[in-house]
């Protein structure tokens, strides 16, 4: 840019130069007289142009005042507000105190269908007592309604209300006005049919006072002013004329004049120069700012779309963090308190599952529809991805924050009905404050996301508020799933076998292999302290591995007629399970057809997918397949049709009950009768009194296991027990592990 300006100085000065020469030569008469004539061209071109600047400034106020009147005229609520039910409140905040306040209207009246005065507010108030209307205003009025009873049925109205209204300048008390009235109407009225009376919205602004100090400020005009007299002999003047051509005053400044300053210089080329210099800077200056600007638009969208979910338009996880740690300095400095809210929807990819994507991105777009509606303004609602949001209520104690979860699940209380589906979903909530003396951020929502681990393991559909005890339980949760990582190969996990025995109960049919954990410190630990952790984790496919070989191996080596087996879901849902499996029992040598693989019925709510093709191939292969704790989960003949099982056991509770409730009894005999039907093989658990066992056996169930004839036993000794089966049980097993059995029986033997 410095050296085009530069080229341009070097060939005006070489031209001035020249010029001057030649003008020299002439004489000095001519270049006086040229100098003359010049400057006061230059002052006339300077003069119209001021003069159209003028004209344009008082034809754009003229023509905004209408169109800021349809920003309130043209609306549903302010036709409710005044030709239906009037109410001055709502009128003086909307449609006076508005126009005032924003586009610097200095009277409104509102008219009723009749033009008679219904609000007057005056001078930036509502006066007392009110005066007569002027006949300015009269006049104008009669001409709207003239002009709108004259337009075309089928016209239509855009938002600017182009046609609608009537303007014209006038004196008002001797003032000069610009005074417009607009039809009040319907947005959502496409015709002028219905408008036969509506009220008008008359506005005046008076062109005197600071209307015109706009010009001076922006350096367009000097010393711009208006004034009701004639015109003054020095200046210039802009003639205001009323629209029936009356002269209303003048718009007068002090003129440029460039001519008077060229003569005065003393060297004209470097005015001239220098002209020409803050020419080009203006024009590239310009460039480079429209430039600019637009490389701030981009960079402000690029920060919209950076710090906000394109789904929902929430803010996400990496503007919530931000929010966070300002309002966390807040609680710092002692100045509020603060709670997290810590949400996921449940169960949320059945729906994607189900009804698809489409309709997984609607049931978002509706949740985050949802929690703003019982958030106030000053929360935080974000979504962090997938189907987790986050809450951030300001000034809210434990107490608030408990309202605001029960408001939440409310509000998913009510079914989802998205792309047509209606749903029931739930939200599970993990509530964390941060106490007044401050904390990481990374803290509270480590603890909101405990809260919400607790509230999703206890009661789905519900809130906790983290407490330190179960801070307490993460740590003794986390050191499990640490030591659970080395248990296999520091051989502390072990298996116990279980007696299964025929209905007889001097049969026995097999064992069940059951995993324990020989914990150092804990002592011996259940399935139940760990397995639920070792689903989450993923070593559940190893563990579950491991004790199908173990089981399989000790089948084989005692000669077994059957080994029982407890498979995981998560097992069940991976691609290579049977593939895995059938390679096991082939490792060991095990008979397939002598394995049982134990499953729980919530498995098969599940339908399709690895988990049936995994029972189908298992069940290809001669693997029985047996469905534990029948009766306590989601039980139904739909699923025993889909799921080919070989065998069915009772659940225990049932069994328990059974001398003690004529239901426990109705409803063991319900489901033998229909395994009967569905010629599908039973077995009673939990047998612990003879009553339980005369009562099962009677009702033809097909095997019992149970404390009363034989608990877990060691691999030793059931490996004793199996090998003896045939001799008197006094010597095959120690006194502590001998399974029971009814009195009167001389033996065991294996089931045939």
């Amino acid at each position: 840019m410095l050296q085009l300006g530069s080229v341009v100085a070097r060939a005006t000065s070489s031209y001035i130069a020249v010029a001057l020469c030649v003008i020299s030569g002439v004489g000095a008469v001519l270049l006086s007289a040229l100098l003359l004539w010049s400057a006061e061209e230059s002052d006339q071109i300077a003069l119209g142009r001021e003069i159209a600047v003028v004209d344009s400034v008082v034809q754009s106020i003229i023509a905004q005042i209408p169109r800021d009147q349809a920003s309130v005229t043209i609306w549903n609520d302010a036709v409710e507000k005044t030709a239906l039910n009037f109410d001055p409140e709502w009128v003086y905040v909307n449609l006076a105190r508005w126009m005032h306040d924003y586009f610097g209207h200095d009277v409104v009246y509102i008219l009723n269908s009749a033009n008679e005065k219904a609000f007057a507010y005056e001078g930036g108030r509502v006066p007392e007592a009110s005066a007569p209307l002027p006949d300015l205003v009269r006049s104008v009025a009669a001409k709207a309604r003239e002009r709108l009873s004259a337009l075309p049925p089928d016209m239509e109205v855009d938002a600017h209300g182009d046609g609608l209204g009537t303007t014209e300048v006038g004196l008002i008390d001797g003032r000069a006005a610009i005074v417009s009235a607009m039809p009040i109407i319907p947005e959502n009225d496409g015709s002028i049919v219905q408008r036969s009376a509506p009220f008008l919205h008359v506005s005046i602004r008076f062109l005197d006072g600071n209307v015109f100090q706009k010009l001076t400020d922006t350096r367009l005009i000097s010393d711009a002013r208006f004034v009701a007299s004639s015109a003054p002999g020095e200046g210039a003047a802009y003639p205001l004329m009323s629209s029936t051509g009356e002269a209303l005053g003048f718009v007068v400044w002090s003129p440029e004049r460039p001519g008077k300053r060229i003569l005065t210089r003393v060297i004209p080329l470097a005015g001239c120069a220098l002209l020409v210099v803050i020419a080009l800077c203006w024009f590239f200056g310009r460039r480079l700012s429209q430039a600019a600007a637009k490389i701030e638009a981009s960079r402000a969208h690029a920060q919209h779309l950076a710090f906000t979910d394109g789904l929902t338009g929430l803010p996400n996880r990496l503007m919530f963090s931000q929010c966070l740690e300002r309002d966390l300095a807040g609680v710092r400095a002692g100045q509020t308190t603060l709670a997290l809210l810590y949400l996921d929807i449940d169960n949320f990819k059945n729906v994607n599952d189900t009804w698809g994507h489409p309709a997984g991105d609607e049931l978002i777009r509706e949740v985050a529809r949802r929690l703003l509606s019982v958030c106030r303004e000053s929360d935080t609602v974000a979504r962090l991805g997938g189907d987790e949001f986050a809450i951030l209520c300001v000034d809210t104690d434990a107490e608030n924050g408990r309202r605001v979860c029960n408001q939440v699940l409310k509000a998913f209380g009510e079914p989802f009905t998205e792309i047509g589906q209606q749903m029931s979903i739930t939200v599970s909530i993990g509530m964390a404050l941060a106490p007044a003396a401050g904390i990481e951020a990374s803290e509270l929502f480590r603890k909101a996301d405990i809260a919400l681990y607790r509230a999703k393991a206890e009661e789905r559909g519900s809130y906790r508020l983290f407490t330190p005890t179960m801070d307490e339980a993460v740590q003794i949760r986390n050191a499990t799933e640490r030591e659970l990582r080395n248990a296999i190969d520091r051989r502390e996990l072990c298996l116990v076998y279980q007696p299964l025995f025929s209905s007889s109960a001097q049969v026995m049919a097999g064992f069940e292999a059951l995993l324990r954990w020989q914990h150092p410190v804990r002592g011996l630990l259940p399935p139940s302290s760990f397995i639920g952790i070792a689903e989450e984790t993923g070593l559940i496919h190893e563990i579950g591995m491991w004790t199908l070989g173990e089981a399989c191996a000790a089948g084989k080596a005692w000669g077994v007629h059957k080994m029982a087996v407890n498979v995981s879901p998560a097992q069940l849902r991976r691609a290579d399970f049977a593939e895995k499996c059938l390679g096991t029992i082939g490792r060991t040598g095990f008979d397939p057809q002598r394995l049982e693989l134990e499953i729980t019925e919530n498995i098969l709510i599940h339908r399709g997918g690895h988990s049936q093709a995994n029972l189908e191939a298992l069940r290809k292969a001669g693997v029985k397949i047996a469905l534990d704790d029948f009766g306590s989960g989601y039980s139904s003949l739909d699923y025993l049709r889909n799921y080919v099982v070989d065998r069915i056991k009772i659940d225990q509770s049932f069994i328990r009950q059974i001398e003690f409730s004529e239901d426990s009894r109705e409803i063991v005999l319900a489901i033998i009768r229909m395994a009967r039907a569905l010629r599908i093989d039973i077995t009673g658990e939990g047998v612990e009194t003879e009553a339980q066992k005369d009562f099962l056996v009677r009702q033809g169930c097909d095997q019992i296991q149970g404390f009363l004839l034989g608990g877990p036993l060691s691999a030793a000794t059931a490996a004793r027990l199996a090998l003896s089966v045939g001799q008197e049980p006094s010597n095959a097993l120690g006194r502590q592990d001998r399974p029971l059995r009814p009195s009167g029986s001389a033996e065991l033997r294996w089931e045939s």
